[in-house]
């Protein structure tokens, strides 16, 4: 499981330092973030 977190992590990282450039985005990502962190934990 860790292992494959590991692995979703990268191209999840990617997209999140794409989508840096876009404020939408961003705000958008990050609450897509806070949402699969609040289901994890």
């Amino acid at each position: 499981a860790g292992l494959s977190a590991h692995v979703l992590a990268v191209p999840f990282l990617l997209s999140f330092l794409s989508a840096l450039h876009h404020t939408q985005l961003c705000k958008r990502l990050m609450a897509t973030a806070s949402q699969l962190a609040g289901v994890r934990c």
